[in-house]
């Protein structure tokens, strides 16, 4: 199932806002658990192509 996040900061500085993303997707990474799922990503572009 894919998943798409939205988020919006009144951050302005990038090391704040990474610090704000970072912990938006280590909360998600931990409630995958919570569901029984597992995550996945699919390579694309070149890297998809590598052998």
């Amino acid at each position: 199932m894919p998943l798409e996040v939205y988020a919006f900061s009144n951050k302005n500085k990038w090391a704040e806002y990474e610090a704000i993303q970072s912990d938006i997707f280590d909360h998600l990474l931990v409630a995958l658990r919570e569901f029984d799922l597992k995550l996945y990503q699919e390579p694309s572009g070149e890297f998809g192509t590598l052998k």
